[in-house]
């Protein structure tokens, strides 16, 4: 039988994760849902690939994607083994890492491509972003 104290303890427990007085993870920005495409600049669709988004004012956090098949990603922020949706306000730094798919011996060098412009993360859940880059050459 569960005593009197016990049963008030995980009442109280509960009624502070229910109304958010608990943080899971505390050293965890807030972040913002962040969805968008990458596209040559052909308009063609980058159709494989990662794209990682560095924060300049948290420069420690994991911030990345797959590309799609279509072009498109969606963010997510890796802290402490979690993965939160989307990433935290400000200005980052955007790495794209190609992936070479089907005959890799016609591929041209898919190096990692360093964009020279950052891309400002508002704070709300409204972010989608284009991000344009130069079609390899065959």
């Amino acid at each position: 039988m569960i005593s009197h104290r016990a049963t008030s303890l995980l009442c109280l427990a509960a009624a502070l994760v229910s109304t958010g007085c608990v943080r899971t993870n505390a050293t965890a920005p807030k972040t913002y849902a962040v969805k968008g495409k990458v596209v040559y600049n052909d308009g063609t669709p980058m159709t494989s690939g990662f794209i990682e988004f560095q924060s300049v004012k948290h420069p420690g956090l994991r911030i990345n994607a797959e590309i799609k098949k279509d072009g498109t990603f969606t963010l997510e922020t890796l802290v402490d083994g979690q993965r939160l949706r989307g990433a935290p306000e400000g200005e980052h730094k955007v790495t794209i890492t190609p992936m070479l798919t089907g005959d890799q011996t016609s591929q041209p060098d898919l190096k990692p491509l360093v964009l020279p412009k950052t891309y400002a993360i508002q704070a709300d859940d409204g972010n989608e972003l284009t991000i344009t880059v130069e079609k390899p050459k065959r």
